[in-house]
């Protein structure tokens, strides 16, 4: 009995062993990389074409297909006019969502009857907020004095 015993236990081990060694070990993986999330949009680098007004009283759904009226935000603060046939400077200054312009010189060119010139050179000094819906810039006038919407040029 005792012979058969041992027997039996000694089948059981070699059962386990042989078990075990066909077992497959997990092999640590490499965490995937993380993907590069797409970076924000922001005000400077690029040059925005103004598209839209959209006021209390009035709503200009098209400026101008072209590149007629643009703002460039540069990294020392200072702020690049096209406006119509208007140039312009001036500084700005933006932290967590506010945004402040100053005008500086302009150009006093009679652009035309159909121009939006003296409007966005108006309207622009009275900026108080800006945000990003994708990647166009949304301008918020004071109080309540609608938006200026933007699409940033290639």
């Amino acid at each position: 009995m005792f012979n058969r015993l041992t027997g039996i236990l000694s089948m059981i081990v070699f059962a386990l062993l042989v078990s075990a060694c066909g077992a497959q070990t997990a092999t640590p993986t490499a965490a995937p990389a993380p993907t590069a999330a797409a970076a924000a949009p922001t005000l400077q680098g690029k040059t925005w074409q103004w598209v839209s007004y959209n006021g209390p009283t009035e709503v200009i759904v098209t400026i101008s297909t072209t590149p007629d009226y643009t703002l460039t935000f540069n990294a020392d603060g200072s702020l690049a006019i096209k406006a119509d046939c208007n140039q312009a400077v001036g500084t700005y200054e933006a932290a967590d969502g506010a945004l402040r312009i100053t005008l500086g010189p302009v150009t006093a060119a009679a652009c035309g009857e159909n121009s939006h010139s003296e409007k966005l050179l108006k309207l622009l000094p009275s900026a108080a907020l800006y945000r990003f819906d994708g990647n166009d810039l949304v301008i918020e006038l004071m109080a309540d004095g609608g938006t200026l919407d933007f699409v940033p040029l290639p």
